[in-house]
């Protein structure tokens, strides 16, 4: 068994309070969850209304599948026009 796990870290753009933040965040999260069936959680920076974390985890017997999953899910939020991404950290363990 091969878990795969992606901690991104994101500056919203359009967020100018908790409100804005959570429908992007809702938005981001119920999107990649349906497009590439992924657990996926706010995991940081749950106070400020411009900064988040996003922590998601796959798992799969194939680590190329899970290493090219990874990789799609971080290229789906890179290309929204709502979120900066800051910082990516990812494992395969």
């Amino acid at each position: 068994m091969i878990v795969g796990l992606l901690n991104v870290s994101l500056f919203l753009n359009n967020s100018s309070n908790l409100k804005d933040k959570r429908r992007i965040l809702t938005s981001i999260k119920d999107g990649l969850r349906r497009r590439f069936n992924i657990s996926i959680s706010v995991v940081d920076n749950e106070e400020k209304y411009n900064y988040s974390q996003l922590g998601v985890a796959c798992v799969s017997s194939n680590v190329h599948f899970v290493r090219d999953l990874l990789n799609r899910v971080l290229r789906a939020i890179e290309d929204r026009c709502d979120v900066e991404v800051i910082n990516v950290k990812r494992s395969i363990l």
